[in-house]
């Protein structure tokens, strides 16, 4: 196979996560200010992209598991 298995709904996953990173992001900049300090606004960032590398890791697993499993049949 030239291409992995699952990459279409693989790539649409990962724009759906990346979209709702970005949706969280405004959430967290329009608190900046009054409710958040700059650096819990800055750790809010963090968490959020920690968040996002954390599923990441848990679909590329996901899909080397069943490109495993869909070659051995």
């Amino acid at each position: 196979f030239g291409t992995p298995i699952g990459t279409g709904a693989l790539r649409e996953t990962r724009v759906s996560m990346r979209n709702t990173r970005r949706d969280l992001n405004k959430v967290v900049d329009g608190m900046k200010g009054a409710p958040l300090t700059e650096d819990e606004h800055k750790k809010l960032h963090t968490q959020v992209q920690d968040l996002l590398k954390e599923y990441e890791k848990k679909v590329d697993e996901t899909q080397k598991g069943k490109t495993t499993e869909i070659e051995s049949v």
